[in-house]
Formats: C-alpha cells, structure tokens, sequence
C-alpha cells in the first residue's frame, strides 16, 4: 500500500474528512439538544458518504487513503453515536457493545488480511446494509420512536 501526496486532495477524501470533522459537531448538537443542526449535519454527513463512492468511481479516483479512511469514518461515527445512544436515549448496552465489537473485529481483520496480502479489503454491499441497519436503528432511539425500538433491535442484531 502507498499513499501519493495527490490522493490527499481527491473530491472523495475530502468529503471523507469533511464527514470526520462532522462528526464531533454533531455530537455536540445532540448534547446540546439542538436537533434541528444535529440532524441538518447528519444528513450533509449522508450524503457526503453516498456521493465520495459515486465521484470516486466516476473520476476514477479511487485510492488506498480513501479504501481506509472512507469505513474507518463510518466505523467511528456509529461507535460514538452508538454510546451516545446508550449515555442519552437508554439504548441497551450490551447492543452497543456489538455493534463495536463487530467494527473492532472487522478493523483487526482488515489490517492482517492487508498485512498478508498487500492490498486492503474494501467494504461490500452487506456491510454497508449492516452500517445502514445500525444507523436507523440508533436513529429510532435518539429520538424516542417506542413502537419501532424492539423491532429494529431484533432486525439489527
């Protein structure tokens, strides 16, 4: 694997960053009970991780930096999102407990595939479908929807 300096300024890392830097700030809104700017953030955040796959593809500007960078930002997002879930909506523990020791594991997996074979693995469609589950899932807690939180959580795990 080697980074080149120009991959650092492909439109699909910088939105990757652009979502590493949301993250926090939606973290903070939520604390704060802002929802409006919370939930503004999250859907630019979104977006941001639909459109770098299609510019990437379409630019051909897929890179080593961007297969890393792109899950890892996923990854964390829904860690932190995950414990604020527990800390501020009575999301159950031990669910978010596997939903980061899924990503740990999937991380750990990741680095030696890459480390015996000299390429890094790339996300495929079921876990971006697992990624998506989880995030509708914390959603449904966040803002309280009783009805659907059993429902999720059994469909999620």
């Amino acid at each position: 694997m080697r980074i080149h300096s120009r991959e650092l300024l492909y439109v699909p890392n910088l939105l990757t960053y652009l979502r590493i830097f949301l993250i926090p700030l939606i973290y903070i809104y939520l604390l704060e009970k802002k929802w409006a700017l919370a939930a503004g953030l999250g859907v630019i955040a979104m977006l941001s991780d639909i459109l770098d796959g299609i510019i990437a593809r379409r630019r051909q500007e897929n890179s080593d930096l961007g297969k890393i960078l792109d899950p890892l930002t996923d990854k964390l997002a829904i860690a932190v999102f995950a414990l604020y879930a527990v800390w501020q909506a009575g999301f159950p523990l031990w669910a978010a407990s596997l939903i980061i020791g899924r990503d740990v594991i999937i991380l750990l997996a990741g680095i030696m595939f890459s480390r015996r074979t000299r390429e890094i693995p790339v996300s495929n469609f079921l876990g971006k479908i697992t990624a998506l589950c989880w995030g509708i899932l914390l959603l449904v807690y966040v803002v309280d929807w009783q009805a659907w939180k059993i429902p999720f959580l059994v469909l999620s795990v």
